[in-house]
């Protein structure tokens, strides 16, 4: 049921803020870093990760979706505040060894993370921290 997993999110919650994620603060800073110096680099850069597909598929998505259609908020359809958005799903796989590489099927539409059978492409400013984090 919604009130059974509600509960189990807020129980994650809780748990998280108040044990942590067991991964060191450094492991953190070093993502988020790494996160601003690929959004700090070239528009050509970026594009390179850009599937042409939106928000849902992996990758980049660079000034064609609004703050309002991210979060599903009603009133997506008016502009808001163009973003930037950088999404790398199934980095689980990265400890399999798979490196980040571009998977080899076609893009797969998913909203949940984990739910692709590869990672997707990992700027290679992102992996080594990315993979730190994973360990």
């Amino acid at each position: 049921s919604d009130a059974a997993r509600r509960g189990t999110a807020a129980d994650f919650d809780r748990a998280f803020a108040e044990y942590g994620h067991g991964a060191p603060d450094e492991a953190f800073d070093a993502v988020y870093d790494a996160g601003k110096a690929f959004f700090r680099s070239s528009p050509d850069a970026k594009r390179q990760l850009d599937l042409g597909l939106g928000y849902g598929f992996g990758g980049y998505v660079g000034m064609m979706e609004s703050g309002g259609q991210l979060t599903g908020e009603a009133n997506a359809a008016r502009a808001s505040d163009a973003v930037e958005s950088l999404t790398c799903r199934g980095l689980q796989h990265l400890a399999a060894g798979c490196g980040g590489a571009a998977r080899d099927a076609a893009p797969i539409f998913a909203q949940d993370m984990s739910d692709v059978p590869a990672p997707d492409r990992v700027p290679p400013v992102l992996l080594e921290p990315v993979i730190r984090l994973h360990e």
